[in-house]
């Protein structure tokens, strides 16, 4: 990861780093004013990151119904993250099946953990959460229609998103459902 900036940077003001990992809207999609779906979970991601205080980072996915593998769109994989890093942290979790996103997705409610240091249930997660300096993380999973989006938020300080789960669980969900049913209108 050469020229990438490490997660760390992300301690600048929030929508400047953000705006440096988000895809930008390819030129007929902004004449046509239509958004393609992978474009609404960058901006869902971009959302969740900026309006959760004390986030850094955060990750989108969408899934089958059953929390299986990452589902695919016409663009692609249907996912999206603030920071390339945090992709790698996502992928940690679809290949070790150990983690806040698969637990979201099979126990159907949030997961919360208040300081990663001390979280046992996922050691790969753990160790690779740590490197990056990230201490908390919140997974809300929503479903919609046969599909299940996660939506992901890290922090760099312990109980750095005290709350996230009873305050944004509201908000999220209206974005989520939004950004899934523009999936019928993209396929």
């Amino acid at each position: 990861m050469e020229d990438q900036q490490p997660l760390g940077a992300l301690e600048r003001p929030q929508h400047e780093a953000l705006l440096s990992v988000m895809p930008l809207a390819e030129p007929d999609e902004r004449a046509t004013g239509r958004e393609t779906f992978s474009r609404g979970f960058s901006e869902l991601a971009e959302h969740a990151v900026v309006s959760t205080s004390g986030s850094c980072a955060a990750a989108v996915t969408l899934t089958d119904p059953e929390g299986g593998p990452l589902t695919e769109t016409p663009e692609g994989r249907a996912s999206a993250v603030t920071h390339p890093e945090v992709s790698e942290l996502v992928a940690v979790q679809w290949e070790s099946e150990e983690g806040p996103v698969p637990e979201a997705l099979e126990s159907g409610e949030p997961v919360f953990v208040s300081d990663v240091r001390h979280e046992t249930r996922w050691p790969r997660y753990r160790e690779m959460a740590l490197q990056r300096g990230l201490r908390a993380c919140a997974t809300l999973p929503f479903r919609h229609e046969g599909a299940v989006l996660t939506v992901s938020v890290y922090a760099f300080h312990p109980d750095g998103l005290s709350g996230v789960v009873e305050e944004k669980s509201t908000e999220l969900a209206g974005l989520a459902e939004q950004v899934v049913r523009s999936r019928g209108r993209c396929a």
